[in-house]
């Protein structure tokens, strides 16, 4: 495996994903222009986005590199699936992490708002 099939993997995620990435980006940009009001919910949003922007790219990169570099290594179909079920257990953490922090975001108590 070089770097240049692992660039590809990258750029063809990239591409893929590109709505989900944008509305993460979109989601961090709104995250920092809201900050001086609503600090800790901008936190969490921001939080919330980087990861799963970050997921979506290196996870998505590393699931498509993944294939090759271990057969190349002599791993049999069995280790194969054995590890993708570990990918995929790691995968579910890292989206609850960051969803949890954008339904947080969600229902903190912002300054200024009441709680009723």
């Amino acid at each position: 495996m070089d770097n240049q099939q692992v660039l590809q993997a990258f750029i063809s995620i990239a591409i893929s994903h590109s709505p989900l990435l944008l509305v993460y980006f979109v989601g961090a940009g709104l995250a920092l222009g809201t900050w001086n009001r609503h600090r800790g919910a901008s936190a969490l949003l921001l939080i919330g986005c980087l990861v799963l922007f970050a997921h979506v790219i290196v996870m998505g990169t590393f699931t498509s590199v993944l294939p090759p570099l271990l057969q190349d290594r002599g791993w049999s179909g069995d280790e194969i699936v054995r590890a993708f079920n570990v990918l995929n257990f790691l995968r579910s953490v890292v989206s609850a992490i960051g969803i949890g922090c954008l339904i947080a975001a969600a229902l903190v108590q912002r300054r200024g708002h009441e709680v009723r």
